[in-house]
């Protein structure tokens, strides 16, 4: 009988063993990795890895904790009934605190670039009563560190560098860049430059140089964006795509207007966009080469 409680703790203690690593794993390792990916990203590798690790914690969990309760039955100590009930906690921790969030996450209805999906994205908050088996198990569900404040849904995320956790810049999103073209078709240029960091870059489609015209500094910025309007005083960006990716982004339009000569322009372009701390540190504009017929 003492042997038998032996391998039984023996096997709790793999389980548990296993359950913490692939839980260390995904908070140091897999989560961190998602989010520098962006939302959208993140979401995507995340509902495959939901279902393969929500099989995986179940198992470990409730094989461990049984092993360790029988192991306690035959004569082993406290102390195995104790972490192995700590072990199973783990099963109805993330169906009832974490399983709701995670629905929401698999809902092939939800928008991966929309402000609900970053809210959804939260790591969840530290929760101090409770034990770091359960944790484990939420983080080992595919969420995220249970150690990250909960950031996401105020607009900021997480990532590690150098070891330690760091605040990222508040989250970019493709409103963001519907915000940008809505303010360039206003022709407001307070409204514009409200999203441009003071260090910004603009590169202009044409100019002396092979990235074209660039203007550097928020007042040089705003000089050369007033240009644009100057030359084109209709200008209108329609037909416009946006995609974001971390602090990077992709703006696809249709541009139309009128020069003072009266020549009209109807050219595709699009936009790459850098940004830092939530504002544009760079903006590199391309136009289509429209020829016209001889």
């Amino acid at each position: 009988m003492g042997e038998e409680a032996l391998v039984l703790e023996l096997i709790a203690l793999l389980c548990t063993g296993l359950f913490a690593g692939a839980a260390i794993y995904v908070t140091l390792v897999e989560h961190p990795a998602r989010l520098e990916c962006g939302t959208a990203l993140a979401i995507a590798e995340f509902r495959p890895s939901y279902r393969r690790a929500a099989v995986m914690q179940a198992a470990l969990a409730g094989i461990g904790c049984l092993a360790a309760l029988v192991a306690w039955m035959q004569g082993r100590g406290v102390s195995v009934l104790v972490a192995g009930l700590l072990l199973g906690a783990a099963i109805p921790f993330t169906l009832v605190v974490i399983l709701p969030t995670n629905k929401r996450l698999l809902n092939p209805g939800l928008d991966p670039d929309s402000t609900e999906a970053a809210a959804n994205f939260t790591p969840c908050a530290p929760w101090p009563a409770a034990p770091r088996f359960c944790c484990s198990g939420c983080t080992w569900s595919g969420l995220s560190d249970c150690g990250y404040p909960a950031t996401i849904a105020a607009g900021r995320r997480q990532r590690f560098s150098g070891g330690k956790i760091m605040a990222e810049q508040p989250a970019v999103s493709v409103d963001t860049l519907k915000a940008i073209a809505a303010a360039f078709n206003a022709h407001d240029l307070d409204a514009i430059m409200e999203f441009f960091a003071d260090d910004c870059t603009l590169e202009m489609p044409r100019g002396p140089e092979p990235w074209g015209q660039r203007f550097t500094g928020k007042a040089a910025v705003r000089d050369g964006l007033a240009s644009r309007f100057k030359g084109l005083p209709d200008v209108h960006y329609s037909e416009d795509r946006h995609w974001v990716s971390g602090t990077f982004g992709v703006s696809e339009w249709l541009l139309t207007g009128t020069k003072p000569d009266g020549d009209s322009v109807r050219v595709r372009g699009c936009d790459h966009w850098e940004f830092r701390g939530g504002k544009v540190t760079r903006k590199d504009s391309y136009w289509k080469i429209v020829e016209k017929p001889t």
